[in-house]
């Protein structure tokens, strides 16, 4: 069976498991491990490392898979086997120059994210054209942090930011940054750098990912919603590396 090598660009919270996706280190793209559920959720068993840890953004891990998966608002999916997925280290500052920035470079010039500049892609015109990716790999600018309330008191986390020229609004799946927000008051907006544990000055990167089809209230067709699959501190990620 087929065995990839990824750069961990993704673990992101998707009906009560994870969806976690990466860039193959041998520069061939994203790979979207998913278990055989109707949509691909991951759950504890299935992406546990051989160390007992979970992957951790930029971890390179070692992935077993029986066979390609591809949907129409997610070509890049592929079925995982029950081998357990394996630890194999952390990237060198030469890996992400020869893996990782090509893919921010792909997007530095663009304003469109996987074919519009709105917050979803209409799932009727994705069977009609589906979509070449439902991964990118972004550098953002002018980041706000959203923090409300819906009317169950649940908190929903919401970042609002630029790509070249347009303005984006996506809801937050990355636990951790989740976790990072948690504490904070809602109906506040936060720059990029009011967060605990950054500084003025830090980049960040973003991965973002196209979620599964769903229906809105009060709508008769179905959408996939773009997410913020993961908040990366690439100031701080560069000062651990090698």
């Amino acid at each position: 069976m087929p065995t990839f090598q990824i750069i961990c660009l993704a673990n992101s919270i998707k009906r009560g498991g994870r969806c976690i996706a990466g860039l193959k280190t041998d520069g061939s793209g994203w790979l979207r491990p998913v278990s055989r559920k109707d949509d691909g959720t991951l759950d504890l068993p299935d992406y546990i490392l051989d160390n007992y840890q979970e992957p951790q953004l930029f971890d390179i891990i070692e992935i077993e898979c029986t066979h390609p998966s591809p949907e129409i608002h997610q070509p890049e999916n592929w079925v995982i086997s029950q081998k357990r997925w394996k630890f194999v280290g952390r990237p060198t500052r030469q890996m992400l120059r020869d893996v990782v920035n090509p893919e921010i470079q792909r997007n530095v010039l663009s304003s469109e994210l996987f074919g519009n500049h709105s917050d979803r892609v209409d799932y009727e015109l994705m069977q009609q054209n589906p979509v070449q990716k439902s991964l990118a790999f972004i550098k953002p600018t002018r980041i706000i942090w959203n923090i409300k309330e819906d009317a169950e008191g649940r908190k929903k986390y919401r970042v609002e930011f630029y790509l070249h020229n347009s303005r984006y609004n996506l809801s937050v799946t990355d636990p951790n940054w989740r976790a990072a927000l948690e504490n904070l008051p809602h109906g506040s907006n936060y720059a990029a750098n009011n967060v605990a544990q950054t500084n003025q000055g830090d980049i960040f990167l973003f991965t973002v990912s196209l979620g599964e089809p769903f229906q809105p209230n009060r709508q008769n067709k179905s959408f996939c919603y773009k997410l913020v699959a993961a908040v990366i501190n690439a100031t701080q990620l560069v000062n651990q590396l090698k």
